[in-house]
């Protein structure tokens, strides 16, 4: 029983959560190349061994980007 509630309890407050979220950004913006069917603008980034990968070498192939943060 005591799941069950916090179960509820957490899809209710996220669902507040999506409202009040939802409710405070009514402004976009659109970044140049951020439309889909765009190309993505070229970059380029150190790999762990010190090389330099940019975007632009890796056309034709799978990529996946993981950005991620600690606090």
């Amino acid at each position: 029983m005591l799941k069950r509630g916090c179960c509820l309890g957490l899809g209710l407050a996220l669902t507040g959560l999506m409202v009040v979220c939802a409710s405070c950004g009514s402004s976009t913006t659109v970044v140049k190349g951020s439309e889909v069917g765009t190309m993505a603008p070229d970059f380029s980034l150190a790999t762990l061994g010190g090389q330099s990968v940019s975007l632009s070498s890796l056309q034709g192939k799978p990529i996946l980007l993981n950005f991620w943060a600690t606090y």
